[in-house]
């Protein structure tokens, strides 16, 4: 009897053979595993992502010190006082920011304002060109409602 090198002979046929469909069995599992894997991934919820703003006003770093700038009638003599019971407590400036919660509002006679958590990420310097900072939280007035016409 001739032995064909290519053919695998019988013991090996029946050792591998187990092997071989254990291992399509495994393969077939992972496949419908992953499946079912991409198919929760894709019908799960996508988080909304915060959308970048940028304003022009006032930054501080607590919501107090907003409230009193904003409430104040003569703004540049309140931001000195601040500054001077804190150093660099509060700017007015133009920033780029992602807001976060809000703390309030502060209605007055220039219109409606919401005391705004926000992460500041950079400053807008003249002509529209912006200067990247390390992210900092901090506190804002955003106008809600302007009582200009």
């Amino acid at each position: 009897m001739e032995y064909d090198s290519d053919d695998p002979i019988p013991y090996e046929s029946a050792f591998w053979g187990f092997w071989n469909r254990y291992a399509e069995d495994w393969m077939r599992a992972a496949r419908l595993f992953g499946l079912i894997a991409l198919l929760i991934a894709l019908g799960l919820p996508q988080s909304a992502r915060a959308q970048q703003e940028s304003n022009y006003g006032v930054v501080c770093d607590t919501p107090d010190q907003v409230r009193r700038v904003v409430g104040a009638d003569d703004h540049k003599a309140i931001l000195t006082a601040i500054n001077s019971e804190q150093p660099h407590a509060c700017a007015v400036i133009n920033i780029l920011f992602y807001p976060g919660n809000t703390e309030g509002k502060i209605v007055t006679k220039d219109g409606i304002w919401t005391v705004t958590h926000a992460l500041i990420v950079g400053i807008i310097q003249h002509g529209g060109h912006v200067q990247p900072i390390e992210p900092k939280p901090q506190w804002i007035a955003v106008v809600v409602e302007s009582e200009q016409v």
